[in-house]
């Protein structure tokens, strides 16, 4: 499970979450520009996996001091909160910038895209080198009722584009 956490003050809700069972805790880096390193560590010491959240208009500059202590990176590709946004085409080259820095500095971080996901944009997440998606009510939860129905038909689009 991952704790995603699209709030102000993120750091008052660490050991919530930890406790609640989260493998990893995603804050936003706008969230804690401050303390970007208490609390990262703060994460790892509860016993969870660290990420972090990048909206479409933050730069990669901004995690580059703390990326070798970060288990995920998700980029959102569209700005977080609103629904039914296109995607902002610009976040795949942020994503290829991502798989390079990581090959570079030999890190081994997960690479996570969220936001508007369909079908339309698999392919190029898959091709700017998205590891993972996060996958919303259009992707999947508005496919059918049934889960499992609802799953199969998101993976037959996904093996369609892949």
């Amino acid at each position: 499970m991952d704790a995603h956490l699209m709030i102000k003050h993120p750091q008052q809700y660490l050991e919530t979450f930890a406790q609640a069972g989260a493998a990893y805790i995603t804050p936003h880096t706008d969230c804690i520009e401050g303390d970007a390193f208490v609390t990262i560590n703060k994460i790892k010491e509860l016993g969870c996996k660290a990420g972090i959240a990048l909206n479409p208009s933050v730069p990669l500059e901004t995690i580059e001091y703390y990326l070798p202590l970060l288990d995920k990176v998700t980029i959102m590709i569209v700005d977080a909160g609103i629904s039914g946004q296109k995607v902002i085409e610009q976040t795949y080259d942020k994503i290829r910038r991502l798989v390079c820095l990581r090959e570079e500095k030999g890190l081994h971080f997960l690479i996570e895209a969220d936001g508007s996901m369909n079908r339309d944009v698999y392919r190029p997440l898959y091709e700017a080198g998205a590891d993972m998606v996060v996958l919303g009510p259009p992707a999947l939860w508005n496919k059918a009722d049934d889960f499992e129905e609802a799953w199969s038909i998101m993976e037959n689009e996904l093996r369609d584009v892949i």
